[in-house]
């Protein structure tokens, strides 16, 4: 068995506007939207985990939530939109999070991630009842 040491990073929005206690966070309203753009690192041999964090308010804790996701990919000299992957369907039970961290796992949303990668994550919130606070994007992977 060959070992491969993990590594993680965190992706913060580039857009920050607003503050939940000592953190730095984009809040999206009941129906508004954010984008996160990154670059995925020169080591990464296989993605492990990607997940989306953010606070969820009071309004818009509850079932039946709709929040798309859409992730774009290319590598350097290709189309932006060369590898892209778009969730409209999950509904998300955010009913026992009112005031507090959930972390949507995104990482099949990641199309065959691939080292160098140029990364845009487009979240949508459809009508949720209230806002969300989106603090940052976490990557843990192989290298």
């Amino acid at each position: 068995m060959t070992y491969m040491p993990k590594k993680d990073i965190i992706i913060t929005s580039t857009d920050y506007a607003n503050v939940l206690g000592n953190f730095r966070t984009r809040t999206i309203g009941a129906t508004g939207s954010h984008r996160f753009t990154f670059r995925l690192p020169d080591d990464l041999r296989s993605l492990i985990k990607a997940e989306l964090l953010t606070n969820v308010s009071a309004l818009a804790a509850g079932t039946d939530r709709d929040i798309d996701i859409s992730i774009d990919a290319h590598q350097e000299g290709q189309t932006y939109n060369q590898k892209t992957v778009t969730d409209t369907t999950t509904l998300y039970d955010l009913s026992a999070y009112s005031g507090k961290t959930y972390s949507f796992n995104i990482t099949s949303l990641l199309p065959t991630p691939t080292a160098g990668d140029i990364i845009g994550v487009f979240i949508d919130n459809n009508g949720i009842g209230g806002g969300m606070d989106y603090f940052l994007i976490h990557l843990i992977y192989n290298t």
